[in-house]
């Protein structure tokens, strides 16, 4: 005899278990508890940034000023401790055009003469 456990089961009626209440108190939890960098870390992987997918139903689990100043927190604590190439990552990560653009802000690109290596200047 087979036995067949899980949704798939015939005639398992039992109700799904959502687990987006659980995962909004976790994340909330870790950031009310210093803990921005889990925070920010498992909303990454849970709303699939890092592998470039997006699951729309826990983006919209933390509100949008909330989640910029768990980011926002995160990048000043990597820029202190001088991970600026981290910082970098997790801004180009976040779904947050706010913070996401925070790299085009201060970027300066100085351009040289190429025979004397001079800065050309704006006129």
């Amino acid at each position: 005899a087979v036995v067949v456990w899980g949704a798939h089961a015939a005639g398992d009626n039992r109700p799904s278990w959502n687990h987006d209440s659980v995962i909004a108190e976790t994340l909330t939890w870790f950031a009310e508890n210093n803990d921005v960098q889990s925070a920010v870390s498992m909303y990454l992987v849970l709303t699939g940034a890092r592998a470039g997918e997006s699951n729309s139903s826990v983006k919209d689990l933390v509100e949008e000023a909330v989640l910029e100043h768990w980011f926002l927190s995160y990048i000043d604590l990597l820029q202190r401790l001088q991970l600026f190439t981290q910082s970098n990552e997790i801004i180009r990560q976040c779904p947050l055009s706010s913070v996401n653009t925070l790299n085009h802000e201060s970027t300066v690109v100085n351009s040289t003469c190429g025979s004397c290596s001079r800065n050309l200047a704006r006129k």
